[in-house]
Parts: C-alpha cells; sequence; structure tokens
C-alpha cells in the first residue's frame, strides 16, 4: 500500500527548506552590498584622479553641474563667484567619469570657489585658508572652506574634536549617499527621501553645512541621535572623498601650471 506526505512532513519540510534559504540569502544579501560599497568605493577614486587631471589640463578645477546635463557649469562674469554656485552634480561628462554610484544616485560635488579660477601660484591668505591668489579676475572669493570630519569609534559623538581627524580645507569634496540614497538625486531623476533628523546623513544632505562627515558605517539603530553623547549611533552608509591642497599644488607644479 502506497502511503504520501501528511501535511505535518510536508510542514516540516518547507520549514526546513525556508531555514535553509534564509541563511543563504542573509550572507549572500551581505556580500552584494559590500561588492555595491566597493564598486563605489571604486568609482569614486577613479573620479578623484579625473578631477587632478582636468586641474592639470585647464589649470583650475571645474564648476559643478547646476543642470543636470554632466557638464561642468561655464564660468561666469561676476565679482564674487567664478561659478554659478559651489555645490551641485558631478560634472561626468567634463572629467570623463561615471554618472552615478552603484545604487542609482548621482554623486554630489562640492568645490572650494577659488580653487576654480586658473591662476600662476596659490598662496596662503591671512586668515591662514588656502586660497588662488592674485587671480586675474580680481574676485572677492570668501566662499567657505570645505572641511571633512570624523567620528572615530573610539571616541563617540566628538566630530573633528581632535585636529588630527579632520580635514581644514578641501579643494573640492565627492560624496556618494550610499544605498539608502538619503539626500540624493536619481540618475534616472527624482529626490530620494530626506534623511532622519540629528544624523550625520543629514549633515551631508544639508547645503548650508561647513562640514562635510566621513565616518564608519554603520546599522540604523532606534532610537538614535549623533549628536548625543549618551544616545546611539543612527544608520550611516556615505561614502565621502575629497581633494588635497598639497596633492593639487604638486599636480599643478608637475603640469607646469605652477612654478
Amino acid at each position: 500500500m502506497e502511503r504520501g506526505f501528511t501535511l505535518v512532513e510536508i510542514a516540516i519540510v518547507v520549514l526546513v527548506l525556508g531555514l535553509l534559504l534564509g541563511s543563504l540569502l542573509g550572507p549572500l544579501s551581505v556580500r552584494v552590498e559590500q561588492q555595491e560599497i566597493q564598486k563605489t568605493s571604486d568609482q569614486m577614486e577613479e573620479i578623484k584622479e579625473a578631477l587632478y587631471g582636468y586641474a592639470m589640463a585647464n589649470g583650475a578645477l571645474p564648476c559643478p553641474d547646476g543642470d543636470g546635463d554632466g557638464m561642468a557649469d561655464p564660468l561666469v562674469a561676476t565679482t564674487t563667484s567664478p561659478c554659478n554656485d559651489f555645490e551641485g552634480g558631478l560634472p561626468f561628462e567634463t572629467i570623463g567619469a561615471t554618472r552615478g554610484d552603484a545604487w542609482g544616485f548621482r554623486f554630489l560635488y562640492r568645490v572650494t570657489l577659488a580653487f576654480t579660477v586658473a591662476d600662476n601660484r596659490i598662496c596662503a591668505a591671512n586668515d591662514g585658508d588656502l586660497d588662488l591668489c592674485d587671480n586675474p579676475q580680481n574676485l572677492e572669493l570668501d566662499d567657505p572652506n570645505i572641511r571633512v570630519g570624523t567620528r572615530p569609534l573610539t571616541s563617540p559623538h566628538a566630530l573633528a574634536s581632535d585636529p588630527a581627524s579632520r580635514v581644514a580645507t578641501a579643494p573640492a569634496v565627492v560624496l556618494s549617499h550610499g544605498k539608502n540614497g538619503f539626500g540624493a538625486t536619481r540618475v534616472t531623476g527624482g529626490s530620494a527621501p530626506p534623511p532622519e533628523p540629528n544624523t550625520d546623513e543629514l549633515t551631508n544632505a544639508n547645503r548650508n553645512r561647513a562640514t562635510f562627515v566621513s565616518r564608519h558605517y554603520s546599522f540604523t539603530q532606534t532610537p538614535c541621535d549623533d549628536t548625543d553623547p549618551g544616545a546611539a549611533y543612527c544608520g550611516f552608509d556615505d561614502i565621502v572623498i575629497w581633494l588635497s591642497a598639497n596633492v593639487l599644488k604638486y599636480r599643478l607644479v608637475q603640469a607646469g601650471r605652477l612654478p
């Protein structure tokens, strides 16, 4: 006499298969995300080199892309700014770089305006910041310096409290808003949801910030507050790179753009 599986036996088999599948999908999703992070990090290193290369060829960094066409906005003849804006999309067409990160979001690009004016030298201004000086357009370039702060694991919530943990003057910063895309613009158009309040991702999404935050990857915790020393860190998946003023000067000297 033939005997089939009972409903209980089938349920047990389905349960076991579900557990096995779940145990496989978890590590797989982690590996996929790690690959996406690595891919984006590699793209951003190429972008950094492309920006250095552009400066060596043109004597200055490009303006941001303000209209989404991938081209750097043209220099404008005003007394206060050589660019329409100090922040916008990465001019990927102009520098020959990739359009967006592994998650389909456009890279944000911010430049210190003084470094968008070609000149024959870089000097130290009276305030100690690095600026292009004696520029031919006689621009009053008083835009704020770009700073990059960190929150190291050994000193939680102390953003850039140690001078060794911050970059005081960066000619330019490129930002990927990460997998969650908080504050980003999609390659296909449209914006991602805004970040939660009191988070470092909100700082990076705020156009009025003077400092970008670059710190360790972390998962979302509830409750969380990146500014409260007694609270847990909030989730963070932004990737931030910046150009070095010293490396930029060296590259310009190599290219014969600086004496």
